[in-house]
């Protein structure tokens, strides 16, 4: 039964059986972090482009002006590193509930692509 099809005080009686967020249910947060691994091969050495000293690959949150993934991984390797991404694929996606939840601190799903 879709949550549109009851009528009335069974709306909420029906989304707390089913599940769905309630007014008064808390609700999880999630975040998107986008992480970009940038290969290249030169005089037959593998190379990868880091930041921060070879330290960290090139990352950032996924944001609201970011109308795709793509834009988002683009936008944050070129402000990092100067470079102007060609190709770009998405390879693997990690998602997991409470990721990056500590002890005592509120749910929050991470998807990190």
């Amino acid at each position: 039964m879709k949550g549109a099809a009851v009528a009335g005080g069974e709306m909420q009686k029906y989304k707390e059986r089913s599940g769905e967020p309630t007014s008064t249910a808390k609700t999880a947060a999630v975040a998107i972090e986008l992480t970009a691994v940038i290969v290249a091969v030169t005089a037959e050495e593998p190379r990868v482009l880091a930041i921060a000293d070879g330290a960290a690959l090139p990352s950032g949150p996924f944001e609201t002006r970011h109308r795709s993934l793509q834009m988002g991984v683009r936008s944050w390797v070129e402000a990092q590193t100067r470079h102007p991404l060609g190709y770009v694929e998405q390879l693997y996606t990690f998602a997991d509930r409470d990721r990056t939840a500590a002890e005592g601190e509120w749910s929050r799903s991470a998807i990190s692509a």
